[in-house]
């Protein structure tokens, strides 16, 4: 039998322990904006197209070794762990969805942010500066032209043609997913997993990225 191909992610983690963070348990975590309770809260973007939920950063770099949101306390873990509501489209074609080299480098790159290896617009001291290193490397690589229009770039060279990775995705679905980030952000402010200038400056980044769109969508004619 072959033997199964150890990934980036999986030595990144192996080498460093999963992301630290903690989250405890949530009393009707369902209702809880900033969880994956967003898939039944949003169930059409505004363009009337299916929601998906986005982990950021994946859920699977906060799974201890060998633990997966397949087992009871993965999955009760991972609908506690930060999460947007996105375009099902956009989600399907992001950096950190899937396998393969390039989004399994990515994904070890996120961890080693995690645990203060990723320099971040701010001191580095801190647990909480590391997990906002991390979450400004994910809001970077969400809107992005491989994420909304499916165009590979020569930093996401990867060939977008599974059915589910086909179309564009409609601006106010983009600009819609970065208020769900917003929403995002002032709960994970007050899990205290960041600190308030973190969240200042994290808002900051996804309302320019926000801004940036109709800049974007021209360029590509859409």
């Amino acid at each position: 039998m072959a033997s199964r191909r150890y990934t980036a992610d999986q030595t990144a983690k192996d080498r460093l322990g999963p992301a630290p963070s903690n989250y405890g348990p949530i009393r009707g975590v369902k209702k809880v904006i900033g969880t994956h309770a967003q898939q039944s809260v949003y169930k059409k973007t505004p363009s009337k197209e299916p929601v998906e939920v986005d982990h950021m950063s994946p859920d699977s770099l906060h799974q201890a070794a060998g633990s997966s949101r397949k087992s009871g306390a993965g999955a009760s873990l991972s609908k506690r762990l930060p999460a947007s509501a996105m375009n099902k489209t956009q989600h399907r074609r992001k950096l950190t969805t899937g396998s393969g080299a390039v989004v399994e480098h990515h994904r070890a790159y996120l961890l080693h942010a995690h645990h203060g290896q990723i320099p971040f617009a701010g001191p580095m001291g801190a647990t909480q500066d590391h997990y906002a290193a991390a979450l400004e490397v994910e809001f970077r690589s969400t809107a992005t032209p491989a994420t909304l229009f499916g165009k590979p770039t020569i930093h996401d060279a990867r060939p977008f043609d599974n059915p589910s990775q086909q179309g564009v995705v409609p601006k106010k679905d983009a600009e819609w997913g970065m208020d769900r980030q917003l929403e995002m952000l002032t709960r994970i402010r007050s899990t205290a997993h960041i600190d308030a200038t973190h969240e200042s400056h994290l808002k900051d980044v996804v309302t320019e990225q926000r801004a940036g769109l109709a800049d974007m969508y021209k360029q590509a004619g859409k």
